[in-house]
């Protein structure tokens, strides 16, 4: 050994640990180039581990003697090798710092990883299990350490494994604590790497679970954080290893762990470890907590926690906060039944509670679970809005905070329920933006933003004047960013609900919105300036691009500006801003593509793992310390997890999931011109499909489906006809891409482990069959239907069960029948039901022989618990019976038979549906049925005098339609249209116009009698549907409208002059 390298080694390693950023990278510089590269810095290394007094330097030299060791130790002499050996184990036994004996420990493993495989060091096993035993604590404290770090590194064999699960099963009950916790670590090291399979192994590891929680239990009750933090790391392991080894416990496991975690006792951030654990264990072990049925009282728990306060910061995890993040997971990953409805009911006691902790949990719970339970949220409005108005009033300010972020959260996810309600709402949240303090007054603007993006034109116009007059306001005044930023996003919704309507406010808005462009270069001026891009986008498609065009280039450039600027959310919402003008304009958008497109692609290209967050400064010596033992705790190996899990949240990634939707919105919407950077956008889409954060995969995969269906539509070609062979040519080009975006498609299909990334495949896939036609299926068709088959059956691997699970003992698998489904589970199912009716569309008649065989797993869904997937299944087959028409003869009976069932379903979903398909099966099947018109228009009576479901009517109308024009004769036209009459215009469900109005005009040919009497009673409703959204009526019969009502003008003179712009559409 070199004794002046070691001490130019030793010097270096000084400089590393002084208190000045200068010293620190001119040491590291001189360590990686020089130094370390050195062979001989191994032994030096080992040598300052043993010799130097600063425990700091120490520490290093053993972290980095690790790191080399693999590299350097086995081109040391044997003899020196030996000395190492005994020496490193001598000074591990002497050493008085902790941190620096794990780090000695370490080496050790490190060193044995290489000379155990080949038969050497062949007695330390026995040195240290020997030192485990040792009547002194520091020493047996020493021996389980580097037992616990070789079990963690060194490959061993199942003989080894099991020797070492029975020596820390016997000190994991050692009088030292720390024994105990690191024989805690030393088995979660072991079942990282244990097979199922092995199950002598398998039922001994299990026998040491009781102790473990037993440790737990004593460091919890202790306070020991670090300690909990390491035994909590532990038990979270066993969430993501295999599923065998705590699935027999781990109901006592979750009664355990929620007991700490609602106990006011300990101190916080122990709770919060818990919390932590619920929130994985929720993630991971969804179906093995629905089987054991735990939902309900996890629900419980945590909706108890979620009555403490919160801490100011809401970036700071607290006990509430975080229980208020599992109950989201809660309602997402398992069925209504065990969380939703459960929760409910507390909600209802809480909501009661003279307590404002418990009154303020009650509606934060229904507003983090309406994500995942927005259906059975849609169906208890009824007794959710009464609390809702109640908290709005209530006189505490957290709980009125909380029922505005609840509000905000429904009118998010449900906005056509919560707009009826309108009236109610929007003037109490008015009342708390304008005279609450700034806390309330920001969660009201939001909660406006929110309601008034789900008003249609005719709801938001009564307010716009009052509304306007109080944003633009409280845009000029000297409020905060952050209230600004709200205000402006407001207006956005309003921009976005007024349509046309909110010209009158177009230019003061501008000019105020204009202001907020040129902000502070700080984080809350940049929030600012990216919300006030976002509304801009949304008044120029409120206002259109003739009113929009004196600012379109000023802003384009401002935006692109803003994609310069380093701050993720400025640039996300720049690029919202292109797609939306891009929708605005259209093909007239192409001349700013050269500059717009590299900066998507820019985006897409970047790497999240390079995007570290840096101190400003020197680090303390505390600092220091810390950083030298996280170092030591993570191996290389772990360096690409410990990325990816950076990564997942990073503000990288949701920039890239909006540059990839934006992709998608400027490619559909410009259309041919777009057609030069059309392969460069598929290659770039295509590389961010195997993204880790789900985000950016959906994006990309949507814009891919929308690229090829842009393209298909680019070329102009005939109306597609049904049926493969393609009856209809399509360029060669089209096909490929149809085949690239397929295959990229069916690729990630197979590993996806999120479902509403599997389920957006699907609804893309639907949609473009059913846009394009056959030739979206390729070659692909019995690939397309072995998928459908697979989701129906359960068997897709996102249904298969719990992550990480696959290696259950037979007697612990969860099957699929055992659990309710989850809405994202019904959605799941409800987007390969749409890929079978647009395959019923693609290929008509010739679709039946696969029908047939995806009948009965369709079928079998009505007899579900879950009304939404009752709701699919008989939606399915009437979507069915109108795409195959008349081949859907065979099936009628069994149909027929489900559709009269389900018009008494006790879901009005499920009626509303069964409606719909019933008048299809009707028009399409060649079976009579005319002799059952008389029992379907029975149950069709409700429809008309009870509110059953937003759609219900409308489809009832439409059913009726279509049994008119399928036989008038068996249905009573005296007694039928004057009813059906009287609730026109529909409201709900455009598609419903087309039989109802090609009735009309039916038996206006005809002249029939019944209808002649009621023509003037129809004239509102012409006017309504002519001069109101074009969506209404497709152009051939909006024609044949307006040609009727040519007819009949001169009788009706003076009714059509009540109706200015219907006038102006007959002149």
């Amino acid at each position: 050994m070199d004794a002046q390298f070691t001490l130019e080694l030793t010097q270096l390693l000084y400089q590393s640990t002084a208190p000045d950023t200068t010293q620190i990278t001119e040491a590291t510089r001189a360590l990686e180039t020089k130094y370390l590269k050195e062979p001989s810095s191994l032994l030096s290394l080992l040598h300052i581990m043993g010799t130097c007094e600063n425990f700091q330097v120490r520490q290093l030299a053993a972290i980095e003697a690790r790191k080399l060791s693999h590299k350097y130790w086995p081109d040391v002499p044997a003899e020196i090798q030996n000395q190492v050996r005994a020496n490193l184990l001598e000074i591990t036994i002497k050493e008085p710092e902790s941190i620096v004996r794990h780090a000695f420990g370490r080496v050790i493993a490190a060193l044995a990883k290489i000379d155990l495989p080949d038969g050497k060091w062949n007695d330390l096993s026995g040195f240290l299990v020997q030192a485990a035993m040792d009547p002194n604590d520091s020493i047996r404290e020493m021996a389980i350490y580097v037992l616990y770090s070789i079990a963690e590194t060194v490959d061993l064999d199942s003989k080894l494994l099991l020797d070492f699960v029975h020596l820390f099963s016997r000190t994991i009950t050692d009088s030292s604590r720390t024994v105990r916790v690191t024989s805690v670590q030393g088995l979660g090291a072991v079942a990282e790497v244990l097979e199922a399979d092995d199950k002598r192994l398998l039922h001994t590891y299990r026998d040491t679970l009781p102790s473990m929680l037993m440790v737990l239990q004593d460091v919890v009750q202790v306070g020991d954080e670090d300690a909990c933090k390491t035994v909590f790391d532990v038990f979270n392991t066993f969430l993501i290893v295999s599923g065998a080894i705590i699935s027999k416990v781990l109901g006592n496991i979750i009664e355990l762990i929620t007991g700490i975690s609602t106990s006011k006792q300990i101190d916080d951030e122990i709770r919060c470890m818990a919390l932590s654990f619920i929130i994985s264990c929720i993630r991971f072990k969804s179906r093995k907590l629905q089987a054991l049925k735990l939902g309900k009282s996890l629900i419980l728990s945590l909706m108890q926690v979620a009555t403490e306060d919160t801490t100011e910061d809401v970036d700071e995890d607290c006990p509430a906060r975080l229980a208020l993040r599992a109950i989201d997971l809660l309602s997402t990953h398992l069925s209504p039944n065990q969380v939703f409805y459960p929760m409910l009911e507390a909600v209802m006691t809480f909501s009661q509670s003279p307590e404002p902790g418990h009154r303020k949990a009650a509606l934060l719970s229904i507003g983090v679970a309406v994500e995942g339970s927005s259906e059975s949220v849609a169906s208890s409005l009824p007794n959710i809005f009464p609390l809702i108005v109640n908290g709005l009033c209530d006189v505490d300010m957290n709980v009125r905070q909380a029922a505005l972020l609840a509000l905000s959260q429904i009118a998010v996810e449900i906005p056509m329920e919560v707009s009826k309600h309108h009236a109610q709402l929007l003037p109490l949240v008015f009342e708390l933006m304008s005279t609450q303090g700034v806390k309330v007054g920001k969660s009201a603007c939001n909660c406006i933003d929110a309601l008034l993006e789900g008003l249609d034109r005719s709801e938001i116009s009564g307010y716009l004047p009052m509304l306007m007059e109080r944003l633009v306001s409280l845009l000029d005044s000297n409020v905060t960013p952050d209230i600004k930023s709200c205000v402006a996003a407001a207006i956005g919704s309003a921009a976005f609900a007024a349509q046309e309507d909110f010209l009158p406010y177009f230019e003061r808005t501008m000019a105020s919105l204009s202001n907020c462009l040129h902000t502070s270069d700080d984080d809350e001026g940049y929030e600012l300036r990216g919300t006030v891009m976002d509304t801009l986008g949304a008044i120029a498609n409120a206002v259109g691009k003739q009113a929009f065009l004196p600012f379109t280039e000023q802003l384009i450039q401002l935006a692109y500006e803003g994609i310069q600027i380093d701050h993720s959310r400025l640039r996300e919402c720049s690029f919202c801003f292109y797609a939306v003008l891009a929708r605005v304009y259209k093909e007239e958008f192409a001349p700013f593509l050269p500059h717009i497109v590299p900066a998507l692609f820019k985006s897409l290209d970047q790497d999240e793992t390079d995007v570290l967050s840096e101190k400003v400064g020197a680090p303390t010596a505390d600092e220091i310390g810390q950083l030298l033992e996280s170092s030591e705790a993570n191996d290389e190996e772990d360096d690409e997890e410990l990325e990816k899990a950076m990564g997942v949240n990073s503000a990288i990634a949701m920039e890239k999931e909006i540059a990839a939707d934006a992709l998608g919105e400027v490619c559909t919407y410009v259309g041919a011109p777009f057609a030069e950077y059309l392969e460069p956008t598929v290659e770039k889409l295509v590389a961010s499909t195997t993204h880790f954060y789900e985000g950016v995969r959906k994006s990309s995969l949507t814009s891919l489906w929308r690229c090829a269906t842009t393209f298909y539509k680019a070329c102009n070609l005939p109306q597609w006809k049904a049926g493969l062979p393609l009856q209809v040519p399509v360029p060669d080009a089209v096909q490929n891409i149809f085949a690239a975006v397929r295959k990229c498609s069916f690729d990630t299909l197979e590993e996806e482990y999120e479902k509403t990334v599997a389920t957006d495949i699907l609804r893309n896939l639907a949609e473009a069959i059913k846009t394009c036609g056959p030739v979206v299926l390729g070659d692909d068709y019995p690939k397309i239907c072995e998928i459908v088959m697979e989701v129906l059956q359960k068997q897709h691997i996102v249904q298969a069960g719990d992550i990480f699970d696959e290696d259950f003992e037979e007697e612990d698998v969860v099957s699929n029948e055992e659990v309710d489904d989850t809405e994202q589970d019904a959605m799941f199912i409800d987007s390969a039901c749409d890929v079978v009716i647009a395959l019923s569309m693609a290929l008509g008649e010739s679709f039946v022989d696969s029908f047939q065989v995806f009948f009965p797993h369709i079928i079998k869904y009505y007899s579900s618990n879950n009304g939404t997937e009752r709701a699919m299944a008989v939606a399915c087959m009437g979507e069915v019976a109108g795409g195959i028409e008349s081949a859907i003869t065979p099936f009628t009976a069994d149909v027929f038979t489900l559709f009269m069932t389900a018009l008494e379903d006790p879901e009005g979903e499920v009626r509303s549906n069964a409606a719909y398909s019933m008048g299809l099966l009707c028009q399409f099947s060649t079976e009579n049925l005319s002799s059952e018109y008389l029992n379907i228009l029975h149950k069709l009576q409700p429809f008309f005098t009870q509110e059953i479901f937003r759609t219900a009517l409308d489809n009832a109308i439409g059913c009726i339609s279509r049994l008119i024009l399928h036989d008038q004769n068996a249905i009573p036209l005296d007694q039928v249209l004057p009813i059906v009459f009287s609730k026109l215009p529909l409201k709900e469900d455009y598609l419903e116009n087309a039989p109802l109005y090609y009735m009309i005009l039916h038996l206006y040919r005809q002249k029939n009698p019944v209808l002649l009497q009621h023509l003037g009673d129809l004239i509102p409703v012409f006017a309504s549907v002519l001069t109101g959204p074009a969506e209404q009526l497709n152009d051939e019969l909006r024609s044949q409208i307006l040609n009727l009502l040519k007819e009949i003008a001169p009788e009706f003179q003076t009714l059509i002059s009540t109706f200015p712009h219907l006038v102006a559409l007959l002149q």
